[in-house]
Formats: structure tokens, sequence, C-alpha cells
């Protein structure tokens, strides 16, 4: 499903996420803290991982899919561009339409809303 969602114009925010979901550091620790953003030269992507070329907008969208999975109000808040487009794509497409439905509603946090995937970010203990 990743392949078939272009990442034109949203590059950024999708590198917020994929940094936001893999970037387990001492700068996010202090982010966390002092609620200051990481500083995007910080961030880390999927060249760091190891992944080259045409495979780094693919990866960068399946982690934001995951994003979505996982916690979607995290996803509609921190990068909503990026869920809207994920719906685009991804409700119509008949291969996944029968088993994964993206909705657009932004549900109120509950208790460990966006704890439940990103813990440190947010300054709760491991």
């Amino acid at each position: 499903m990743a392949d078939d969602i272009p990442a034109d114009g949203i590059e950024t925010k999708l590198r917020q996420v994929y940094n936001d979901l893999n970037a387990r550091d001492w700068r996010v620790e202090k982010s966390a803290k002092t609620g200051e953003p990481v500083p995007r030269r910080y961030w880390i992507g999927p060249e760091q991982q190891g992944y080259t070329g045409a495979h780094i907008p693919r990866e960068l969208m399946a982690e934001a899919i995951r994003a979505y999975m996982t916690d979607p109000n995290y996803l509609k808040t921190v990068a909503p561009e990026v869920a809207a487009r994920t719906r685009k794509y991804a409700n119509p497409n008949p291969l996944t339409s029968r088993t994964i439905q993206f909705n657009s509603m932004l549900l109120p946090l509950a208790a460990g809303g966006f704890g439940t995937l990103m813990p440190p970010v947010f300054g709760e203990e491991r």
C-alpha cells in the first residue's frame, strides 16, 4: 500500500513521523522534558536505517501507515495532511479496503492516547 501513496508535498511531515517513531536517543528525551521539538538536522530517517533511492519514500509512507494503524489520533494531530493522503489512497483501494479503513474523525484523547505509541516523546517513563 505504501508504494501507491505519493509522498510529494508531505515529505517533511513524513520525516517528522518517521523520526518520532524511530528515534530513541538523548535528543528525544530532552525534547520530552523541555517541550522543545528536536531540530530537523537531528531527525533520524530511513537513510540511517540503510534505505536508499526509491525505497526512502516508501519507507516513510510505510511508517506513517503504521502510525495511523497503531494510534490514529497521533497521526491526525501531528501530520493531518499525511493522514488525509493515506485515507485518500488507501480507503478506495479494493485490495485493502475490506480489511483496513482509515477514518477522518479525530477522537478525544483518552488516558494514554499518545503514550501508547510514543512514551518517550511525551515524557512518560519507559
